[in-house]
């Protein structure tokens, strides 16, 4: 079983009992049966003592440049089977070459053209921005520089989304849709009809959800061969459509606080109650219970349990808000009229100015593999944030002693209940004193991967392992100033 924290992944045990009687004289009939039991790989996870924000351990506080800083006291991890054997996995989150990183400023670009531009798409290789008289422009620098393509349309396209670095679609006026199947060239699709579509969701390269005015859902399977109408439940105009990394589970928002969610990769769809009457623009949600929606008048709402509630959030501003993106449970961002862009890093607890260096209304938003952010805006423009990066711990090239501009790892400091060291690299620290990690490259430090890694196992039955760790940060003397970050997931799987 995987978990994170508290999702489980079903393992199966099969009990098969076969039950054959002797055939009658009168009937020559038998009856073989086959029972199955699915029996679940217990696990247990508990990372309350790595919250984050918790001084010390996973928030090292102020760095001044040039210097080197570590956790005080242990961020401890929990975790174990009670059926079973198990590890416990770590990795970064972020995407990004590094754990930690900060965001840099943002700077207003050109793209290809002067039209307005209303929406904006990334792939791993490739970004797309595209607006109205069909203009649609392409990048394969992060957006540092765009290239017009042919969209073969005129209509104003109100979104581009991509399934990959060649699908991608773009809708707008008239019931219009320009596809690329290899990135370069588009073509026109048959959408069926002639209201304005406002959004597109790619849920693969050949599964894609749309939806417009008057509540229309549109859905293809077959990469926009034929598009057929999904029933919305709403004749109000749908601004938005996003869908989690699960990829069935949707949500849409409009007009008048119109609130949508589909579980069935938009076949059906159901109603919530947002608590609000404003305009709604853009949704987006970290997993299949989370979720932000913007909108009208500096509007935020945000529902931790699927959209049985909705909940206000305090913006602080009352600029219309054109969208949102959620990088995860606690960090988003959202853009909107003259230049409006803001942050949370708690959830939505708060959130925060970031200067754009725009006026321009920003109507889009998405965020490299990289971490570098770019919004869609009027004008030809967009808005392109840096990225001040951080290298992963590396013994020889991004140490302690130096080496390197900066650094960031993880120490294992010790280990408890049954629980043994994992993978290879992480031991627990008996070097000088143990438990200590210090900024020592004689200490047992690692970079936090960003593919999930094993840190710690233990054995069947056991359900009260520990591994405590502690996080080291070496800025460089030019260090840009910024919050940086390290999102950092755990996990459990059993069997180990």
């Amino acid at each position: 079983m995987r978990r994170r924290s508290f999702i489980p992944v079903i393992a199966s045990l099969l009990a098969c009992v076969g039950a054959a009687m002797a055939p009658d004289a009168s009937t020559g009939a038998s009856a073989p049966v086959v029972v199955t039991a699915t029996v679940l790989s217990a696990t247990n996870l508990d990372a309350s003592l790595c919250a984050p924000g918790l001084a010390g351990i996973t928030d090292l506080g102020f760095v001044q440049p040039g210097t080197t800083t570590r956790s005080s006291a242990n961020c401890t991890v929990q975790f174990g089977s009670s059926n079973d054997t198990s590890s416990l996995r770590m990795y970064q989150t972020d995407t990004t070459a590094a754990a930690l990183n900060s965001q840099g400023a943002w700077s207003q670009l050109n793209t290809s053209s002067g039209q307005n531009m209303g929406g904006v798409a990334i792939t791993a290789t490739r970004a797309w921005v595209a607006g109205s008289s069909g203009e649609v422009a392409t990048s394969v620098n992060d957006g540092a520089t765009w290239t017009a393509q042919t969209s073969n349309t005129f209509q104003v396209l109100e979104d581009v989304d991509a399934a990959d670095a060649t699908h991608a679609w773009a809708v707008g006026s008239s019931g219009v849709i320009t596809a690329t199947s290899n990135g370069t060239t588009w073509a026109t699709q048959t959408s069926g009809v002639a209201t304005v579509l406002n959004s597109v969701e790619p849920l693969s390269a050949t599964t894609v959800v749309v939806v417009g005015a008057g509540g229309v859902v549109l859905k293809t399977t077959n990469g926009g061969t034929a598009w057929s109408t999904r029933p919305s439940g709403t004749a109000v105009g749908l601004v938005d459509v996003a869908a989690t990394n699960a990829a069935t589970n949707l949500w849409a928002v409009g007009y008048n606080g119109t609130i949508i969610r589909s579980l069935d990769a938009g076949e059906t769809w159901s109603a919530q109650v947002s608590g609000v009457a404003q305009h709604l623009y853009g949704v987006s949600a970290s997993d299949a219970n989370r979720a932000w929606a913007v909108g009208q008048a500096g509007r935020i709402l945000r529902t931790v349990n699927g959209g049985g509630t909705w909940t206000a959030q305090a913006s602080g501003t009352a600029s219309d808000l054109n969208d949102v993106v959620a990088v995860d449970a606690l960090n988003a961002w959202a853009v909107g009229a003259g230049g409006t862009l803001l942050r949370t890093t708690d959830g939505g607890a708060t959130w925060t100015t970031v200067t754009s260096n725009s006026t321009l209304a920003l109507t889009g938003l998405a965020f490299t593999s990289g971490g570098v952010g770019i919004a869609s805006a009027f004008s030809g423009k967009v808005v392109r944030s840096g990225l001040n990066v951080v290298a992963d711990y590396n013994a020889a090239t991004a140490n302690w002693a130096g080496t390197g501009a900066n650094a960031f790892g993880a120490c294992l400091a010790s280990l408890g209940g049954g629980a043994v060291a994992g993978g290879t690299g992480w031991v627990a620290d008996t070097h000088a004193t143990s438990g200590d990690c210090a900024a020592d490259d004689l200490d047992p430090w690692n970079p936090v991967a960003a593919t999930s890694t094993i840190v710690a196992t233990a054995g069947t039955s056991v359900t009260a392992a520990t591994a405590s760790l502690r996080f080291g940060f070496r800025s460089s003397a030019s260090q840009a100033p910024g919050v940086y970050a390290a999102p950092i997931t755990f996990e459990v799987l059993a069997p180990g």
